[in-house]
């Protein structure tokens, strides 16, 4: 894996754990606010993220081998994603091996291309592992943001559960 994918994603490095944090708990207060309780998004902590961001670098194969990658604007870490090993096992079962366990970009970096590059990393990671469907976490009600991505995208979804979409089998294209 090249540890540059474009000018602006790249792999992460274990120095990126506490940015890569900041980004996690900031996405996620932007992101989920009336969706998730208050309380619940003012108790995420930065320095937990911190020690397990840095944990899944540093170990990927203890986190199903994860690879994670960062989305940089200026130096910044402004974004992030993270693929794997398929966790849950009716999906195996079905043949979606293949994982996008996050995909978080701060909302003033939505919107520009950043997210449809780290998707593409994504992708390439996972077809480079010999994985070729993916699934990821469903969005919740009333975040629309990877749904949209999708339809302009003609991302399919092909299989679903309560918790899971499973998407891009075959006929898409993220490379």
């Amino acid at each position: 894996m090249t540890s540059r994918i474009s000018d602006s994603i790249r792999v992460a490095r274990a120095a990126d754990a506490p940015a890569i944090a900041a980004v996690h708990v900031g996405a996620w207060r932007e992101t989920y606010a009336g969706l998730v309780p208050a309380h619940v998004l003012s108790g995420l902590s930065v320095d937990r993220r911190t020690e397990a961001w840095g944990r899944i670098i540093s170990k990927p194969e203890a986190f199903n081998s994860s690879a994670v990658f960062v989305a940089e604007r200026e130096g910044a870490v402004v974004g992030f994603g993270c693929c794997g090993l398929q966790r849950a096992e009716n999906l195996n079962a079905q043949g979606y091996d293949g994982e996008i366990s996050a995909i978080y970009l701060l909302r003033s970096f939505q919107r520009c291309g950043l997210g449809l590059a780290l998707m593409s990393a994504i992708g390439q990671e996972l077809q480079r592992r010999g994985r070729k469907p993916m699934g990821s976490w469903r969005e919740p009600e009333g975040l629309p943001i990877l749904r949209e991505t999708r339809r302009r995208h003609r991302w399919v979804q092909e299989g679903y559960s309560p918790e899971w979409c499973c998407l891009c089998r075959g006929s898409v294209r993220l490379a």
